[in-house]
């Protein structure tokens, strides 16, 4: 027979309308809606499928009706979860997307393999900052529960502190090897460090390590479902619920066929358990009842699914729903306004209605009810007068310091000079004199010295100067005249014997 309380936790999950969305190696996110049963138990449907990344998608993380999904495609995609669409798309990495966060319903924070943390403001979707985390890559980042703290481990085996409220590195500690996964406990006092098969356990107060947890194969998974306790996944088939306070283990039991590789807690329907998501590489979804009053005793598999596809990642949608007000509730307003119309203070209770319409600020020296409307004076307001506002914005010529006038001296369209002997406003175009002045008389008529291509005679030294150029022609040595012998004329060799000018013919002779 089923009880009152889980009567009570069907309807309230009924009403809510839970939705469980996985990301799967196959580039697919899969929605599936949580209904509740009559007996108690659960079944899922297949809601939605979305193929946007052309790469597996590695995390999703949703905020309110926001659903945020990164992949191995170094892209992130927007989608809201209440019209069903796709809203926009993020690339600010160059490398896989690691881990997706959101801190309330402000920022989200998105690490990758590039070893980068970007940090959005959510609606804008716009990055405010990028902090240099992790060489190699970032392998998880945990934000503190009151956002001024954060965790990153990365691939460099270290663990890095971040002060969110500067924007900037706490410190840095060294750790042997690389961490697979950080976490905040609920109430923020202690932190867990996941490497490999052990689960390192540091308290804040002391900043060390309380002690560790070989759990002996490697830790895929792990979430807080009450403040000191904690369910762990790993490589094999079972889910282990552990206690980080009595260091004792609680609970082991046989779940999937295949590595888990996500845990997720739907938030409690009743004060005496809650229900466990579990995500196996197997392709199944399985939901579990823990009864919170006897850990000890395995859970209850409520219902699971087989979505044929090797889920990596998964987060839930619990859509905000207004509630109805009770039967009690409207009795009580109706006798109340009955009341007031009786008394004949209707017009009262109509005025305390609109005061709450009332989003401007009253008067306060006259204390009426016509509001000073103070966010249109975008001018300030004379200090001395303190009346209609100086439009200093339009003044943009400053005042003669002399006179001290309103007339401003136009300096700026004086481009000449002032001439400085005369001190005139007649300036001398000096610019225009391009041919310099003549030394010696220092007339303003230049000589033009360019225009004497010819070089002076040497000797007279006058400006008819020599034309050697078109002297083509050597001078005879032993006359000096201008009439040269005619070299290059004489074809024929002289004689040598008479060294005259008619050479003995012996070709003609030897014939």
């Amino acid at each position: 027979k089923q009880t009152m309380a889980e009567c009570e936790a069907a309807g309230h999950m009924a009403a809510r309308n839970v939705e469980i969305i996985v990301g799967t190696y196959e580039e697919f996110i899969i929605g599936y809606q949580l209904t509740v049963q009559k007996d108690g138990k659960v079944s899922l449907t297949q809601s939605f499928t979305d193929h946007s990344h052309t790469g597996s998608v590695r995390k999703i993380a949703i905020s309110g009706k926001f659903l945020i999904s990164g992949g191995s495609d170094e892209i992130l995609r927007i989608f809201n979860l209440s019209s069903r669409f796709e809203v926009g798309t993020i690339m600010e990495h160059k490398g896989t997307i690691t881990d997706l966060v959101f801190h309330g319903s402000q920022y989200l924070f998105s690490t990758a393999e590039d070893g980068n943390i970007c940090i959005f403001s959510r609606g804008k979707w716009e990055c405010e900052k990028t902090l240099k985390a992790h060489v190699g890559g970032v392998t998880s980042f945990a934000v503190h529960p009151t956002g001024k703290l954060a965790l990153s481990v990365g691939k460099d085996k270290s663990l890095r502190t971040w002060n969110l409220i500067k924007g900037r590195r706490a410190f840095i500690t060294n750790l042997k090897t690389v961490a697979d996964s950080v976490h905040w406990s609920p109430p923020g006092t202690h932190y867990l460090v996941v490497k490999g098969s052990c689960v390192d356990v540091y308290e804040v107060s002391l900043g060390q390590v309380v002690h560790s947890v070989d759990f002996k194969e490697k830790v895929t998974s792990l979430i807080f479902i009450m403040d000191d306790i904690i369910a762990v996944g790993g490589d094999g088939k079972n889910i282990c619920l552990y206690d980080i306070t009595t260091k004792l283990e609680l609970v082991q039991w046989d779940a999937h066929t295949m590595r888990i590789k996500s845990l997720r807690v739907i938030p409690r329907v009743a004060t005496e358990d809650l229900w466990l998501v579990s995500a196996s590489s197997d392709g199944t979804i399985k939901v579990w009842n823990i009864e919170l009053l006897s850990l000890s005793s395995a859970p209850k598999l409520l219902g699971e699914v087989n979505t044929s596809c090797r889920i990596i990642c998964m987060d839930i949608y619990l859509p905000q729903q207004k509630m109805p007000v009770s039967n009690v509730e409207k009795a009580v307003g109706y006798e109340l306004e009955n009341k007031t119309q009786a008394n004949g203070s209707s017009e009262e209770s109509v005025k305390q209605k609109k005061k709450k319409k009332l989003k401007k600020p009253l008067n306060q020296e006259t204390n009426e009810g016509l509001p000073i409307k103070k966010k249109k004076l975008k001018k300030p307001l004379n200090q001395e007068t303190n009346g209609l506002p100086i439009k200093k914005k339009k003044l943009k010529e400053p005042l003669n310091q002399e006179t001290n006038e309103e007339s401003p001296v136009k300096k700026k369209k004086l481009k000449k000079p002032l001439n400085q002997e005369t001190n005139e406003e007649s300036p001398v175009k000096k610019k225009k004199l391009k041919k310099p002045l003549n030394q010696e008389t220092n007339e303003e008529s230049p000589v033009k010295k360019k225009k004497l291509k010819k070089p002076l005679n040497q000797e007279t030294n006058e400006e008819s100067p020599v034309k050697k150029k078109k002297l083509k022609k050597p001078l005879n040595q032993e006359t000096n005249e201008e009439s040269p012998v005619k070299k290059k004329k004489l074809k024929k060799p002289l004689n040598q014997e008479t060294n005259e000018g008619s050479p003995v013919k012996k070709k003609n002779k030897l014939l």
